[in-house]
């Protein structure tokens, strides 16, 4: 009696095993489906699109696209492919067929869309205030199509370096021309030092601006001294280099 109590209880907890081990398997989550999406086809095309001549750096840009297709049970991206493939050269245009084992209704996806060359241009990479100075490591690249660049889009980082913006810009978007000037060395009304030379004779003076002024830029400086107006150019250092004749070299002292 004892030996058939024994057995039939390692009966009873291989029984539960069994069952619990059935119910498990019946209830396994299966893995996630894979997805084939926008960047995928992307990448696909622009392998094609190399062998046609176009730059693996152009842009694509699909007119249309259903966010993402389901692929069959163990597929991957790399069974995806391409069955036809129409571009016309005028404008760019195309219309490509994609076949992949897909999931349900999916299987096949045609796109259509246009190539634009793009190219890399400086922007900033984060906020610069209004006087304060572009240096190199405000800068950073970014792709845009060539036909988006106008002609007042700064497209090289020498012309963004040195420069101050004139308002406030956004980041990581072109920046004009327009956008842009060279920073004010001298201010109006501010005193600076005027460095009169004439020939081998030289002096400083004292004057006050009497507009700003940036680097290189001619203006008008009052002599604090005499009253005196004359004009002089302005240095990086702030101050006013005036060259002037000897015969009129006392005039501004």
């Amino acid at each position: 009696m004892p030996g058939f109590i024994k057995y039939s209880f390692i009966g009873i907890i291989a029984g539960l095993s069994l069952a619990g081990m059935g119910f498990l398997a019946a209830h396994a989550e299966t893995p996630a489906a894979l997805t084939v999406g926008e960047g995928d086809f992307k990448d696909i095309l622009r392998s094609a699109l190399a062998d046609e001549g176009y730059s693996r750096d152009a842009y694509i840009r699909f007119f249309t696209l259903k966010s993402e297709y389901t692929l069959a049970d163990h597929a991957s991206t790399a069974d995806v492919r391409i069955s036809r493939l129409d571009i016309d050269p005028r404008t760019d245009r195309f219309t490509v067929d994609f076949a992949f084992p897909g999931s349900g209704n999916d299987g096949s996806a045609r796109l259509s869309g246009q190539i634009e060359n793009v190219k890399n241009i400086p922007v900033l990479a984060r906020q610069v205030a209004p006087g304060d100075v572009i240096t190199k490591s405000h800068i950073n690249w970014t792709q845009v199509p060539v036909k988006r660049i106008g002609q007042n889009i700064i497209q090289s980082s020498s012309a963004l370096i040195g420069m101050t913006p004139r308002r406030p810009l956004r980041t990581d978007t072109p920046v004009r021309l327009t956008d842009i000037e060279r920073p004010v060395l001298v201010k109006k009304g501010t005193l600076v030092t005027m460095l009169i030379e004439s020939g081998a004779l030289s002096l400083s003076a004292i004057g006050r601006a009497l507009q700003n002024g940036a680097d290189g830029d001619v203006i008008q400086v009052m002599n604090t001294t005499t009253h005196r107006t004359i004009e002089g150019t302005v240095m990086k250092s702030g101050q006013i280099r005036i060259q002037t004749r000897s015969s009129i070299l006392a005039s501004v002292q």
